[in-house]
């Protein structure tokens, strides 16, 4: 298997396909805005300027079914581990999770952000944790779907542009 890419252009093109070959063209309708490949490659979930949440078949792209929909814009996508749920955030405020292998679109969980619409939004399914930061520089870190667990205020100024968050990791520093 060779390593595979995805890109999502303003004009409502996507690509796919192998990083050193010809990626296959596909209109998708509106500017995609968010993309992701689950764990094994096989599917690509992506938000789009409309609202829309897709999964699709990787190699080649086809797609699978919409998964949900977020007014105003999605934010940003994501796969669990296992690949059987997607996270999406959107300019709504909302961060949803949605079953990959339901019919239905209604979410299995929906969790309100409070203050400016999230810019980027990272999502730690295992933990259940969110982080996002809005164009004013507020990063806040949510335990979801429950609670504010902190929040960074403006210390990163002048504009925060991009959140991520890893799993837990064992200190290796007193093996070095």
């Amino acid at each position: 298997t060779s390593t595979r890419l995805v890109v999502g252009s303003s004009s409502g093109t996507m690509y796919e396909g192998p990083w050193e070959g010809n990626l296959t063209k596909v209109d998708v309708g509106s500017a995609v805005t968010a993309a992701e490949y689950d764990s094994s490659g096989q599917y690509v979930v992506t938000g789009d300027a409309n609202g829309d949440v897709k999964l699709f078949e990787a190699a080649p792209l086809k797609l699978v079914r919409r998964l949900g929909k977020h007014p105003g814009g999605v934010v940003s996508v994501g796969f669990d581990s296992k690949g059987r749920t997607v996270v999406s955030s959107g300019k709504d405020k909302k961060v949803q999770e949605w079953d990959v292998l339901s019919s239905s679109e209604k979410p299995l969980v929906t969790f309100m952000l409070t203050g400016n619409a999230p810019q980027k939004v990272a999502v730690n399914l295992r933990e259940r944790i969110v982080v996002s930061a809005s164009g004013d520089s507020d990063v806040k870190v949510w335990r979801y779907p429950t609670r504010l667990v902190c929040m960074a205020g403006s210390r990163y100024s002048p504009a925060t542009i991009e959140v991520a968050i890893g799993s837990s990791v064992q200190s290796n520093a007193s093996k070095i």
